[in-house]
């Protein structure tokens, strides 16, 4: 979820919705940056050459990659 919110709308928007889902599972729920490098990375096999990712869309892809990276970094 946090992929597509990030990549459709942009990294606020799964930040947001990251916040809400631990608000309503009493914190039950840890988020591992792991998992946002993860789901970003597994579709890529799948990417058409010939069907390029719109530009606007690949600078939220970026910045969402970016921003899992500079969380595990500091880990």
């Amino acid at each position: 979820m946090r992929s597509n919110l990030a990549t459709d709308y942009d990294i606020e928007a799964a930040d947001e919705f990251l916040t809400m889902h631990q608000s309503l599972t009493l914190g039950a729920f840890e988020h591992p940056p792991y998992w946002d490098i993860l789901t970003v990375i597994d579709p890529v096999a799948d990417l058409d050459p010939a069907d390029p990712i719109p530009s606007d869309k690949l600078a939220r892809f970026e910045a969402h990659v970016a921003a899992a990276l500079v969380i595990v970094s500091c880990l």
